[in-house]
């Protein structure tokens, strides 16, 4: 089964990035993926339109490789292999990645909220949950610091500055159940957004209705991994895996994720697509970080 070892921090090793190496991509079955995470219905519905009008998926899922390979765990693309299950595909092209690897990173997403009141929030929230007035520590920069003592699960951010921290049971599952529930709650703002960033000023900016942004605690690797050979799943848009030398815009017709019998075959039709690109030139690398206006 699925192993994770605990390593080094990022900032140290992302100088060794192989450049001259590829990401791994692979094909394989479908139904072999196991799932961390729910998908959105409003999400996997547009990228369902999107694919089946352009007869294409562009951005390859990512997933970690069992020791086995009988199996391989989703750690990004939920919505993009629903919408691909529900269009009748067979088999999915993944960003393959090595959970041990120091490189990949676990990390979490936080919600930035327009047209729901924090305070109605906090109020929904404290009739199952306990809720405490947080720590609101901003760096010189005007960046919000976030800090997860004890119990806590997550942090709701007002745009006064004010924090409030929401505290549940140690218990692992019990923190995947609370997360949920927020996100849940969530849900009824009138729009949602995962941000990376927590300045509310520039949150403000962004959001001409900014009202409320809720920082969650990051998993670890190896909770995710706990909770997901359960079968529990965490809710969409929380968690965030980054990679190195993520792979984007590599187009794969619809017809070849439905087609064939052999995956041998299809990993072979693989080899030739990837020399063609490398014969036309198309791949670049970047190391900077970038900003994509037109996903």
């Amino acid at each position: 089964m699925f192993s994770y070892n605990a390593g080094t921090s990022w900032f140290g090793i992302m100088s060794d990035l192989e450049i001259g190496k590829l990401p791994a991509l692979r094909v394989i079955a479908l139904e072999s993926l196991v799932l961390h995470e729910r998908p959105d219905e409003e999400r996997w519905k547009d990228l369902l339109r999107r694919i089946r009008s352009d007869g294409l998926l562009r951005h390859p899922p990512i997933a970690a490789r069992d020791q086995g390979e009988a199996a391989h765990l989703l750690l990004d693309g939920v919505n993009r292999i629903e919408a691909l299950r529900r269009l009748g595909a067979r088999w999915a092209l993944v960003q393959e990645v090595d959970l041990n690897d120091e490189r990949v990173v676990l990390s979490t997403w936080h919600h930035a909220l327009e047209g729901l009141d924090g305070f109605n929030l906090l109020e929904w929230i404290r009739r199952s949950h306990r809720v405490t007035e947080g720590q609101s520590e901003f760096d010189p920069t005007g960046d919000f610091v976030p800090h997860y003592e004890g119990d806590t699960v997550c942090l709701i951010v007002l745009p006064d500055r004010s924090t409030y921290a929401v505290h549940a049971e140690k218990d692992l599952t019990a923190r995947l159940e609370t997360v949920s529930e927020i996100v849940d709650l969530v849900h009824t703002a009138s729009n949602r957004d995962r941000v990376s960033y927590t300045n509310v000023n520039d949150l403000k900016k962004h959001y001409w209705n900014f009202s409320t942004l809720v920082c969650y605690r990051s998993f670890t690797k190896q909770e995710l991994l706990t909770l997901s050979l359960q079968g529990l799943k965490f809710p969409s848009g929380v968690t965030r895996f980054s990679v190195p030398k993520r792979v984007l815009y590599f187009d794969v017709p619809l017809s070849f994720l439905k087609e064939g019998d052999s995956i041998e075959g299809k990993r072979a039709e693989l080899v030739e697509i990837i020399g063609t690109k490398i014969k036309e030139k198309k791949i670049r690398f970047y190391t900077e970080p970038t900003f994509i206006f037109d996903d």
